[in-house]
């Protein structure tokens, strides 16, 4: 609805473009899609098995670059920025970590929600997506899974954080560009296409519709909690 007239109904397509040449190497093209299958599938027996994800993805990434042999190719491709700040944002939730921060975090919202499964529901749903948009949602949730499970005293509490923190993280994310790191990928990609958008833009289109978004999954979550 919001980008309404901007849509256009159709777009042209030039006839001399032919599909089939778009892909410049078919071969690298099935592996990668083998890979992608074995890493989704093995981040899902990760945890039965006893294994960290990085071993799954680690395991893939070195598959592709025996497939392709040019690692140095492969390398250079790779978004250091991103990595280099992906990195960061982990140092400083473990300095938050070190510092006591996080203990008083987790007091806190222990002060303010108790034991009520509802009200945790909507906190950490809101809370979560706030602290996405500040150290990206993947170290947040590192961050704020041993707080939560520390403070949860009941299944209902359990349920609550864990499925509020799935919300918060996921939608919560949706807000500003580095709230995730699909968004980070997506506008380093879109530089490199020599397109980009303004980042005022995108958090007046994310406050716009996340935190109603928000709101209704944490209502359904807490309704779904008291009657079940």
């Amino acid at each position: 609805y919001l980008f309404r007239g901007e849509i256009r109904g159709t777009y042209p397509m030039s006839c001399d473009v032919d599909a089939r040449h778009l892909i410049k190497d078919k071969a690298m093209v099935l592996v990668g899609l083998v890979v992608l299958g074995f890493v989704l599938i093995g981040c899902g027996f990760a945890n039965w098995l006893l294994l960290p994800l990085s071993v799954v993805t680690t395991v893939g990434a070195i598959a592709i670059y025996l497939a392709e042999r040019k690692p140095i190719r492969r390398t250079k491709r790779i978004s250091w920025r991103v990595v280099v700040f992906v990195l960061s944002l982990f140092i400083v939730v473990k300095g938050l970590e070190v510092s006591g921060v996080t203990d008083a975090l987790g007091h806190l919202i222990l002060a303010v929600v108790g034991q009520n499964p509802v009200y945790a529901t909507f906190l950490i749903s809101m809370a979560s997506a706030f602290l996405c948009n500040v150290v990206n949602n993947i170290p947040m949730t590192a961050m704020m899974v041993p707080i939560t499970s520390g403070i949860a005293a009941t299944p209902d509490m359990v349920l609550a954080y864990a499925y509020a923190l799935v919300i918060g993280s996921n939608l919560g994310a949706n807000i500003t560009i580095t709230g995730a790191l699909a968004g980070i990928l997506w506008i380093e990609c879109a530089r490199a296409e020599k397109w980009s958008t303004g980042v005022s833009e995108f958090i007046k289109t994310g406050l716009t519709v996340t935190p109603i978004v928000i709101l209704a999954s944490a209502a359904v979550l807490a309704l779904e909690i008291v009657i079940l």
